[in-house]
């Protein structure tokens, strides 16, 4: 791409992504289920007007706020305690768009409680900053790895293909997208530090950054900070001589500083809320699954099956047998990525992961599996015979299809109990 089309090319990519997702949200009304700030979305962003609006003064909330944002969060009024069990992270990314719909609340005639209209939909442009800026930072990293059209096609794969889409645009404000960009800005930042490119005291610090976001966000996905590691490891000798750098003074240092200082407010609500700073706020909730996991229900069930509703997830596997049999770097510990998560998520008390759409807990993870999936596209374009090669083009596109009908015919969630294929391809 010419520096010339760069940024006229960003700036529609974004319009774009804009216009989609308000489009999708166009008929979800305001407060209901299907709008930006309901159930967990709501729990995710309470902290936001929690800080800036209201103190942290839950008297001062409106009445019954909590249950018309479908008890996302709890208004506890009795011990003046606005509570959420979900963490900070996606509010924190959120906080620059909030606050410029608070600014503009009352200038163009909305309530600025933090609920009204433009609250929403500052929430969907966020989503849409935040995809956008994944996809850049996640191709600047498969830059290294691939040719820039086996880059874009990449991205391309993973947007169309799988439910990035959706959280990226639909469910704006659940934390997938925000982590998926995190994740991709990370990697983009490890690679340069693995390759000895700029700064290493700066590297280091923006690691350290990310790390507390990811925290922030997820504290589970902090298992993918140990992926990122042994990314390119190819020995022994290679892991010793990252281990002896990272752990460097002053280098961690510089490290430790920014993520003890984004962990610190979720310490801080943990103990406001919990009265202690390990407050587990997920009570009830477990992986109670783990010595019987549900992995072919995760995999391939109509409720929320991760091949199901998204099929060209397959090239990940597909991609990861591959830079296996052609001794690649990154073949097992892309595999090794995929059952982990499987296993974890197969593991835990709802499988499914309640309202969503497909296997929504891998989205984040998309970064690094699209290693596997880059391999995939690029060995597909090297099949010389060109019957074989055309079929196999069009079944990827009808798995693109079949993804993106789906989100659109998706009714956001299922409220009847188990679903099954008749009801899944009736919404076809």
């Amino acid at each position: 791409m010419k520096p010339t089309w760069a940024i006229p090319s960003v700036v529609l990519l974004l319009g774009m992504f804009i216009y989609l997702s308000f489009n999708l949200h166009s008929k979800a009304g305001y407060i209901s289920w299907k709008s930006e700030i309901y159930a967990d979305k709501a729990g995710y962003y309470v902290y936001l007007p929690a800080a800036f609006i209201y103190k942290f003064n839950a008297s001062a909330f409106p009445d019954a706020i909590d249950s018309l944002c479908g008890n996302g969060f709890r208004i506890d009024r009795k011990n003046n305690r606005i509570r959420t069990k979900y963490p900070y992270g996606t509010a924190l990314l959120q906080t620059p768009f909030f606050l410029s719909a608070h600014v503009l609340a009352k200038p163009l005639g909305y309530r600025d409680d933090g609920f009204s209209v433009i609250y929403h939909k500052s929430i969907s442009i966020a989503a849409a900053v935040y995809l956008l800026l994944a996809l850049m930072f996640l191709y600047k990293f498969l830059e290294r790895y691939f040719r820039r059209s086996n880059a874009m096609l990449t991205l391309f794969l993973l947007l169309g293909g799988t439910n990035i889409f959706y959280y990226g645009l639909v469910d704006t404000g659940m934390s997938h997208v925000y982590s998926f960009f995190v994740f991709s800005l990370s990697l983009w930042i490890f690679k340069r530090w693995s390759e000895e490119q700029g700064s290493p005291g700066w590297n280091m610090f923006s690691l350290g950054l990310a790390a507390g976001l990811i925290f922030a966000l997820r504290h589970i996905n902090l298992i993918f900070l140990v992926f990122m590691f042994f990314l390119d490891i190819a020995g022994p000798a290679e892991l010793k001589y990252r281990l002896k750098r990272f752990f460097a003074f002053p280098g961690i240092f510089f490290a430790l500083l920014p993520f003890i200082a984004v962990a610190l407010p979720q310490l801080a609500y943990n103990h406001y809320q919990g009265g202690s700073v390990f407050y587990h706020a997920y009570h009830g909730e477990s992986f109670a699954n783990y010595a019987c996991p549900k992995l072919a229900e995760l995999w391939f069930s109509t409720r929320n099956g991760l091949f199901t509703y998204s099929p060209a997830n397959i090239l990940i596997l597909t991609g990861a047998v591959i830079m296996i049999a052609h001794n690649i770097r990154n073949g097992w510990l892309s595999l090794a990525l995929f059952m982990i998560l499987s296993y974890i998520f197969a593991s835990w008390w709802m499988w499914w992961f309640g309202c969503g759409y497909g296997g929504r807990t891998f989205v984040e993870y998309y970064a690094l599996l699209s290693l596997p999936v880059g391999y995939s596209l690029k060995f597909l374009n090297r099949i010389s015979i060109l019957p074989l090669k055309y079929i196999l083009w069009m079944l990827l596109l009808l798995m693109v299809a079949w993804n993106i009908t789906l989100i659109y015919k998706y009714p956001r969630c299922w409220f009847w109990g188990i679903w099954d294929w008749e009801r899944l391809v009736g919404l076809l």
